[in-house]
């Protein structure tokens, strides 16, 4: 199983109130909560400073109550203002008065340090501060007993909202890229069977930060990726599998239509018209072309249709018994 904790703060002493900090933290909660068909993802931990102020202590317990036990994967979101001096960067809490270390600074060689020393299989953090690209610099991690040389250890994934020395954008009082995360994990980074992972989630939020003076970090040592969430998937794995099969001996074969496969002719065969929807289906996936303008085209003029280059790679994968 998996746990996440969402951090919303909104601010503290002279810096200007994030009042949209809390309300993506519920919302990332929320969203990771269940997968789109209503079964449990993540349990969720709201930490949030709307009525009741968050200290530097309180951010440091729920990191810890998410990191020490043992479990698959932990998501760690945080949205808020972070700052910098010569040396370090700090998560800023609700006591913060703008001394630089001092009250309501969280270090981040602290998190770091939770992290690297943590029993969950894999984690993700999210971080939609100013600054949040210093996560995980030589400077920002504890080296010592027990250290690697690694800056991350093993089954580590962040996503960064803004550079080492760049500031979070907002654009009517939201976050721009949690309100692209959120849309990836709604569906928009989803892979070909519905999985969204940390990789399928940067790169959609990097595509669509180009537009703004921002740019997304990724820093990881993984060796595979697990999902965050499951959606609907673009075509089921059965479909992929049945039609790779009977379809395509190798994958440099054409597979030949005809006028049958087509349900608005008169001489359609339904079997076929079964195998060129599945078809169709495995063209919107991006996993075949045809020999033509479109798939209608190719069936009415007894034309094929051959894998792309992913579709090549999906049958070796199948093929393998990995799909």
């Amino acid at each position: 199983m998996g746990a996440l904790t969402a951090i919303g703060i909104t601010g503290g002493g002279p810096l200007p109130r994030l009042a949209g900090a809390p309300v993506d933290a519920r919302s990332i909660a929320s969203v990771l909560a269940r997968h789109s068909d209503g079964t449990q993802n993540l349990t969720g931990d709201v930490l949030v400073d709307e009525l009741i102020p968050v200290n530097a202590k309180k951010v440091v317990d729920a990191v810890e109550r998410l990191l020490s036990p043992q479990r698959d994967i932990a998501v760690l979101y945080f949205s808020g203002h972070a700052v910098m001096n010569a040396h370090r960067t700090y998560l800023i809490t609700s006591e913060y008065r703008g001394e630089i270390p001092g009250p309501g600074c969280v270090d981040f060689s602290l998190i770091t340090d939770l992290v690297n020393r943590s029993r969950v299989r894999d984690i993700v953090l999210m971080l939609d501060c100013c600054h949040a690209g210093a996560t995980f610099d030589s400077e920002q991690v504890p080296f010592g007993p027990g250290h690697s040389l690694s800056a991350l250890r093993d089954g580590v994934f962040l996503i960064a909202g803004a550079g080492r020395d760049e500031s979070a954008l907002e654009v009517n009082g939201q976050s721009i890229f949690t309100q692209l995360v959120l849309e990836g994990l709604a569906g928009g980074a989803a892979e070909l069977f519905g999985e969204i992972t940390a990789t399928s989630l940067y790169a959609y939020v990097d595509e669509r930060l180009d537009e703004f003076d921002q740019r997304p970090i990724l820093k990881a040592n993984v060796s595979r990726l697990v999902p965050l969430r499951r959606v609907e998937p673009r075509i089921k794995r059965d479909v992929v599998r049945t039609v790779l099969a009977r379809c395509f001996v190798t994958p440099d074969d054409g597979y030949q239509l005809t006028p049958q496969h087509e349900p608005s002719e008169p001489e359609h065969d339904p079997k076929l018209v079964e195998t060129f929807q599945h078809l169709k289906d495995m063209r919107d996936a991006g996993l075949l072309k045809p020999d033509a303008r479109d798939m209608y085209t190719a069936a009415l003029t007894s034309k094929q249709c051959r894998l792309t280059e992913r579709g090549k790679h999906m049958w070796i994968r199948a093929r393998d018994g990995r799909i």
